[in-house]
């Protein structure tokens, strides 16, 4: 226990002597060190390659001298995290990519019982997604002149609280193809929804080719 006392005692004073300063540019040689600061002016490196999303459509940033690497436990998604100019975390970016948890389960797996839908048809795993997995479901519309969605009933939401809907979506075949994205009350009294031209960009940001990551916030 003593031991321990003053092993304390020695990093925190190296901590509290070198507070205005990066720690290892005063120390010499240091074999490593591990912290979510930025510990040597020097370090340099850009973001290590990123492995294959089999579960995730998401496209991770390449940052600059990176701190940490976190897997976002809804969907395996990894993300390089560096520091802000004080040298902590970036912890403002950390919380944007972590998000909510995802209400909707099999998020990716649209031919799964837990949805719903009208006037189409599923095929699994059949288009290459954003990350370049062929993950991606391709929806088949039917001939009719219809309605052709696909839907997801959740039902335990929180009373006044806001809930953010997000989906990668792309045109397959057809030079003009709108997208609806829509919240709707269970007892279908009320609806709030946006409308995506995918061929010209409105209301959407472009990621990877062709696909538009469409998100609408309704209000609570």
């Amino acid at each position: 226990m003593r031991l321990n006392k003053r092993l304390f005692f020695v990093v925190l004073l190296l901590f509290c002597t070198y507070a205005n300063a990066q720690v290892l540019d005063n120390i010499s040689p240091s074999a490593s060190a591990y912290s979510l600061r930025s510990l040597r002016s020097a370090y340099s490196l850009t973001s290590p390659a990123y492995p294959a999303f089999v579960n995730s459509s998401y496209v991770p940033a390449t940052v600059t001298n990176p701190l940490i690497r976190i897997r976002r436990s809804s969907d395996d998604a990894m993300q390089d995290f560096t520091s802000t100019a004080n040298r902590d975390i970036d912890t403002n970016a950390l919380l944007t990519f972590i998000g909510g948890p995802n209400l909707f389960t099999y998020s990716e797996q649209f031919n799964n019982s837990v949805w719903g839908g009208l006037g189409g048809s599923i095929s699994a795993n059949t288009v290459a997604a954003p990350n370049g997995s062929m993950t991606a479901e391709a929806f088949t519309e039917t001939a009719g002149n219809n309605e052709h969605f696909i839907d997801y009933n959740y039902t335990a939401p929180t009373t006044s609280s806001a809930y953010t809907m997000s989906i990668y979506v792309k045109p397959i075949n057809n030079a003009n193809r709108y997208f609806i994205l829509r919240g709707v009350f269970a007892d279908g009294s009320a609806s709030s929804y946006s409308t995506f031209d995918l061929n010209a960009g409105t209301l959407v940001s472009t990621v990877g080719t062709n696909w538009s990551n469409v998100t609408i916030t309704p209000a609570p």
